[in-house]
C-alpha cells in the first residue's frame, strides 16, 4: 500500500509500506524447498532458464545424502525469496532469511578443490548467490560470485566448441549455450552499473541452438534480451569507462536505431515485456551520457538523441510502461530493473534542476512524471533505506531549485501531490508498449 501526502511538497511524496506473504523462518526441509520451487518455476526460472523443475525435484530427493544438492537448493530458495518478496530493509525477516540461506549454501558447498566435480547446478549456485548479493547491495560479493560462476563454467569447458560438438544431447548443448548468454547478460549489466571489467566476449559465444524442453515464451524472451545486451559491446564499454575518445555521432545514431527497433513482444508475458522495454530505454540513456562526455549538446538538436532533453522523452516512455505493469512484474525483474529505473530517475532529476528550471522552461509535466515514477519505484519491495534517502534528497533538491527560480513551486499542494497509479487490468502491455504516447 502507498501512503501519499496532499500539501507537504515534493520531498514528502509517496512513502510506501509493504509486507510479504512468503513464509520465512521455517526449517529448510523438503516441504520448504518444494514451496520455494513452485515460486522459482513461475518467477525465477523464466529469467534464468537453466535448471528446470524436474532437475530441482531430483535435488530435493538427493539433498539428504548430497551436500551439493542441498547447497544448490539453499541458493535457489534464497534467489527465489529475493526475487519474489523483495528485501525491504536491512533488518527485515526476508533479508535475514536470504542471508541465512546464502551462508548455508556456501557452508554446504565448501571449497573448490582440484578435481572437484563441477556440474551445472554448482555453476548456478554461484549465479544465484550473485543475484542475492546484488539485491542486498553487496556489490563486491555479487561481482565475486558472478566471476566464480564464469570461472567454473570456463574451467569445466562448458562453452568449448569442441566439448559441445562431442555432447550427444542437443538439449544439453542448447542449455550450455543459454548459460553463456545468461552470465554474459549479468556481467554486462555489472560492467555498466558498477563500472567493473567484463571478461566474456560475444565473439566467443557458441552459436544458439533450439531446446525442445524450453517453453516458447521463455525462448523468445531470452533471444530478445540476449540481442539487447549484445549491443553492450567492447566499443560501448570502452566509451563508457573513458578508455577511448573515438565516439562518432554516427556510431551513437546506429546504436540508438538498434535500440528503437523493438521486435514484436506482444506474445511475451507482461514481466518479460517490462524487462525488455526498461532495458532498451535504460541503454538509450547510457548512450546519451556517453554523448554528453564527448560532444556539446543543446536543446535544439536536429537529432533527438543528441538533445539535452532526450532522456525526458525516454523517461516518459518508461513511465508509461511501468504504470501499466503490475507491481509483481516489477518485483520479479529484480534488482537490475530497479537499478535501471533509478538511473533514469537520477538522470531526469539532474536535467530538471540543471537545464529546465534555470532556463525558465515550463516544468510541471516533468516534475509530475518524476513524482509518478518515484511513487512506483517506492511501491516496489526491495528499495533500500539508502536508496530511499537518495530519492528523497533528489526531491528536496528539485523543490529548492524551483523555489529559488520563478516557478513559484507550481502549486505544490495540488499538481505535485503524488499521483495514484493503479496496476494494469490486462496481463500484457501489448504492442502499444513499443511506441507509447509521449504526452
Amino acid at each position: 500500500m502507498v501512503r501519499t501526502t496532499q500539501a507537504s511538497g515534493l520531498a514528502q511524496a509517496a512513502v510506501p509500506t509493504s509486507t510479504s506473504g512468503t513464509p520465512v523462518g521455517k526449517a529448510h526441509d523438503a516441504q520448504y524447498f518444494r514451496h520455494m520451487l513452485h515460486l522459482y518455476t513461475s518467477s525465477v526460472y523464466p529469467f534464468m532458464p537453466i535448471v528446470a523443475e524436474e532437475e530441482c525435484e531430483q535435488a530435493i530427493e538427493n539433498m539428504g545424502t548430497e551436500p551439493k544438492s542441498r547447497s544448490f537448493l539453499c541458493a535457489l530458495a534464497a534467489v527465489t525469496l529475493a526475487q519474489t518478496s523483495g528485501l525491504c530493509q536491512d533488518d527485515s525477516e526476508i533479508h535475514i532469511e536470504v542471508d541465512q540461506l546464502t551462508r548455508e549454501a556456501l557452508e554446504l558447498r565448501g571449497s573448490i578443490w582440484p578435481h572437484h566435480a563441477i556440474d551445472i547446478k554448482a555453476i548456478m549456485t554461484a549465479a544465484f548467490l550473485q543475484v542475492c548479493y546484488a539485491s542486498m547491495n553487496h556489490r563486491d560479493a555479487a561481482f565475486f560470485y558472478l566471476r566464480e560462476a564464469i570461472t567454473l563454467a570456463q574451467g569445466s569447458n562448458y562453452f568449448s566448441r569442441y566439448e559441445l560438438e562431442l555432447c550427444g544431447d542437443r538439449n544439453e548443448v542448447a542449455r550450455r549455450k543459454r548459460l553463456f548468454w545468461l552470465l554474459f547478460i549479468h556481467e554486462r549489466f555489472l560492467a555498466i552499473h558498477y563500472s567493473l571489467p567484463a571478461i566474456l566476449r560475444a565473439d566467443d559465444a557458441p552459436t544458439a541452438e533450439a531446446d525442445a524442453h524450453l517453453p516458447a515464451g521463455i525462448k523468445d524472451w531470452f533471444f530478445q534480451i540476449s540481442n539487447v545486451f549484445q549491443l553492450i559491446d567492447e566499443p560501448l564499454l570502452t566509451a563508457w569507462d573513458g578508455r577511448t575518445d573515438d565516439v562518432s555521432v554516427e556510431w551513437i545514431q546506429e546504436k540508438n536505431r538498434e535500440l528503437q527497433n523493438v521486435p514484436d513482444i506482444a506474445a511475451l508475458s507482461e514481466m518479460q515485456q517490462v524487462d525488455i522495454l526498461i532495458t532498451r530505454n535504460w541503454l538509450q540513456t547510457i548512450l546519451w551520457k556517453i554523448a554528453m562526455t564527448k560532444y556539446s549538446l543543446n536543446c535544439n538538436s536536429s537529432r533527438d538523441f543528441m538533445s539535452l532533453l532526450f532522456p525526458i522523452d525516454v523517461f516518459k516512455r518508461t513511465l508509461w510502461v511501468v504504470s501499466k505493469a503490475s507491481i509483481r512484474s516489477l518485483v520479479v525483474n529484480g534488482d537490475s530493473a530497479r537499478q535501471k529505473l533509478l538511473d533514469l530517475l537520477n538522470t531526469v532529476a539532474d536535467i530538471i534542476t540543471v537545464i529546465i528550471v534555470p532556463s525558465q522552461q515550463e516544468v510541471s509535466d516533468e516534475v509530475e512524471n518524476f513524482i509518478a515514477m518515484v511513487t512506483i519505484i517506492l511501491s516496489v519491495p526491495g528499495v533500500s533505506i539508502s536508496t530511499r534517502e537518495t530519492i528523497q534528497n533528489k526531491l528536496i533538491h528539485i523543490e529548492a531549485t524551483m523555489a529559488s527560480g520563478s516557478q513559484n513551486q507550481l502549486s505544490l499542494s495540488t499538481s505535485l501531490s503524488a499521483p495514484s497509479i493503479a496496476p494494469a487490468s490486462s496481463s500484457s502491455l501489448s504492442q502499444e508498449a513499443l511506441s507509447p504516447p509521449l504526452s
